[in-house]
């Protein structure tokens, strides 16, 4: 009676659509029996900050594979509830202040239980939809680089030679062109070590900070001019530092690059200073800022903007901020919205 009753108010979700009977028990009558032994040995029940029940996580799980949101899978405990009341009332069965304690208790208990449990299955699944689209985003620019690299190899043969300002045309074209190819393997492999936990190989060496910011510049210059936004390199030109030559360019391309796009018309600058076996670097925007509620967040995998048009992979800060703590340095960022921010990171040999 209790299963029926419940079945046929759970019927008037739209998530309930086309399953069949035990597909739609699932795993409820087990919860039923469970919320009966309990109520009949309320004694050993398990203390309030213990999960009594067993069943909500693994309902939880089909529920998600069956396409319900999270407000549907609440729905059925809550419409659980008030048929066990209603069932209650219509039997004259006076239920004691402690059975009422204990049955919302096992309710809001599985309440609880089914919902977290949904909801990590979603930022898994979240996670990997995202892995998927860099995956083939990655695929689909790889095949026309390769074309390109192959055309510009073709031209080369036929204009190399003809004067200085050609060839050198040319030499930055190839040397793009493998810098891209690169840094697209670089991000398959970074999405990789963040999805498996496993640390970002660090192969340290002479870095002359001054010339590897400069290049970052240069190689986004032209995103900058597209944005009207100013690039400053104020990195003393003496300044080196031990560490992974590709991997720190890889980190200023990440903030150079967040910054340009989070500061059209604006200035970003790149500055660093050093201390002893100390490096501080920094780069600043004076652009639109990062609301309070997303700056504990900004490192996070999958973390994007909620403006559309700004929004990217949720990738970048991540891997920056995996690399410098492979380097065993920390990132901080520090921003007021409308006022800019300034993305800091410590180096030490």
């Amino acid at each position: 009676m209790l299963l029926d009753r419940w079945r046929q108010l759970e019927r008037r979700l739209p998530c309930t659509a086309g399953l069949d009977v035990p597909a739609l028990n699932d795993h409820m009558p087990d919860f039923i029996d469970e919320i009966v032994a309990t109520l009949a040995h309320p004694a050993e029940a398990a203390p309030l900050n213990k999960a009594p029940i067993s069943t909500p996580p693994v309902h939880a799980l089909q529920r998600f594979s069956a396409g319900f949101d999270i407000t549907e899978v609440v729905a059925e405990y809550n419409l659980l509830r008030d048929v066990i009341l209603y069932l209650a009332e219509e039997a004259d069965l006076l239920l004691s202040a402690r059975d009422h304690c204990t049955l919302n208790r096992i309710i809001d208990g599985a309440i609880a239980n089914a919902v977290e449990t949904f909801a990590l299955q979603q930022a898994v699944s979240l996670q990997t939809r995202r892995e998927e689209e860099v995956a083939f985003l990655v695929h689909d620019v790889r095949s026309p680089l390769n074309s390109i690299s192959l055309t510009a190899a073709l031209l080369a043969e036929d204009c190399m030679g003809r004067d200085s300002a050609t060839d050198e045309m040319f030499r930055t074209l190839q040397r793009s062109v493998q810098r891209i190819d690169a840094l697209l393997y670089n991000v398959l492999q970074s999405q990789r070590n963040l999805g498996t936990g496993q640390e970002i190989r660090v192969k340290r060496g002479p870095v002359d900070l001054w010339s590897l910011v400069q290049r970052s510049m240069t190689e986004l210059a032209a995103v900058a001019a597209d944005s009207g936004t100013i690039l400053r390199n104020a990195v003393p030109r003496l300044l080196s530092l031990y560490a992974d030559a590709e991997q720190i360019a890889r980190v200023f391309q990440n903030l150079i690059g967040n910054a340009i796009r989070f500061s059209p018309e604006g200035v970003v600058e790149v500055g660093a200073k050093g201390e002893g076996s100390r490096i501080e670097c920094w780069v600043r925007d004076d652009g639109i800022g990062i609301h309070a509620d997303r700056l504990n967040r900004v490192f996070d995998k999958l973390e994007t903007d909620p403006d559309p048009k700004r929004a990217g992979l949720g990738l970048g800060l991540a891997i920056v901020k995996q690399i410098i703590e492979a380097h065993g340095g920390e990132i901080t960022v520090e921003s007021q919205e409308g006022c800019g921010a300034i993305f800091r990171f410590i180096l030490t040999e």
